[in-house]
């Protein structure tokens, strides 16, 4: 629907000026971690205040492409969530071993609230965004806890629980990430078993069955209805 209204051409412009913007978003945010590392190793007052600044004026550079990710994201037809996960997924992912729809996060991220030692990866499962004080839906959220409990049971040794909050990295909303945590060490048996249960832990709706898909939508939709109610609301009030 979306293509027919702004014609081939403009949809793979809007497209390509989508990608651009995720890619300067990725490189702003390795610039602050190099900053961030060279803050940790720096003993003169007025250098770290210099570097403290540099990493803020980045941070809101950072912002401003997030903010324009936004709106082009909109004319694409995502949802301000659909954006902030193209935003996560541009960070890393476990493409590289066939498992491209997880998002990956190492100790080399910044802004995580996550804490990881060098040899620990956290692959995210699910988060949730609060928007102005209000919880926007997510679709198949249950299924995305459920499959998330599965590989914990699957591999119980080797992955941990974990859910810490992700508000450093976006400012204009909260957000809390649930995922869990593995060795680096690890990571090839998990990735293994992960693999051979697709069906249970894959989190990309072709493993989903219709009936849970189906149940999903239409959860969705119904929480989809009072989320907007409840922002039109505070707007009206604002």
């Amino acid at each position: 629907m979306i293509e027919k209204l702004l014609g081939a051409g403009d949809m793979e412009t809007l497209k390509d000026s989508y990608k651009l913007l995720l890619e300067s978003h990725v490189e702003l945010g390795g610039k602050m971690k190099e900053l961030s590392v060279k803050q940790k190793g720096a003993t003169n007052p007025y250098k770290i205040d210099r570097i403290k600044s540099a990493i803020s004026e980045m941070d809101i550079k950072r912002h401003d492409v997030h903010l324009q990710l936004r709106v082009l994201g909109r004319k694409l037809g995502k949802s301000e969530h659909q954006v902030d996960t193209d935003v996560l997924l541009a960070k890393g992912s476990l493409e590289g071993y066939g498992l491209p729809e997880f998002i990956v996060i190492t100790s080399d991220d910044i802004g995580d609230g996550l804490n990881l030692q060098e040899d620990e990866m956290f692959i995210l499962f699910e988060w949730e965004s609060v928007f102005e004080g209000i919880y926007e839906p997510v679709l198949y959220t249950k299924l995305l806890h459920q499959r998330m409990n599965e590989l914990i049971q699957l591999a119980p040794e080797m992955v941990q629980y974990e859910t810490a909050d992700d508000s450093a990295y976006f400012h204009d909303h909260t957000s809390t990430m649930y995922g869990v945590i593995v060795k680096q060490d690890n990571i090839d048996e998990v990735i293994k078993i992960m693999h051979e249960n697709a069906g249970k832990v894959r989190v990309d709706p072709r493993f989903f069955s219709e009936t849970e898909k189906t149940k999903a939508e239409t959860d969705h939709e119904a929480a989809l209805d009072v989320y907007n109610a409840e922002m039109e609301e505070q707007y009206d009030n604002s």
